[in-house]
């Protein structure tokens, strides 16, 4: 609800070991790429996605596709897409590298 990402270490003190702003509204969730270039994605009320470098910490990009609140952002495992919903009611399947819709449902 603090409009932050905090990333954390489990082995450590329970601190955060990283907090990143960047929303305008609370973070609904997260997911973590795994393929050549380690990055993350992040949903928000604040009807945006946005994509972190996760070596850098930087906002990499801020897409706007939906309407409403993002509640969930997936990587495809093997695919280079990105899915993601919302409470407009929609799913729409972007390229992980462009951010081009490629389809909406």
């Amino acid at each position: 609800m603090d409009k932050t990402v905090k990333i954390w270490n489990l082995t450590t003190d329970g601190k955060a070991n990283l907090t990143l702003s960047g929303h305008k509204g609370s973070v609904n969730t997260i997911d973590f790429y795994k393929g050549d270039r380690p990055h993350f994605a992040t949903g928000s009320d604040d009807k945006t996605i946005k994509i972190w470098d996760y070596q850098t910490k930087q906002n990499l990009a801020t897409i706007e596709t939906h309407t409403a609140a993002v509640t969930c952002v997936f990587f495809h495992p093997e695919l280079p897409i990105l899915f993601s919903t919302s409470e407009d009611n929609k799913t729409i399947i972007h390229h992980s590298h462009s951010y081009n819709i490629l389809n909406t449902l």
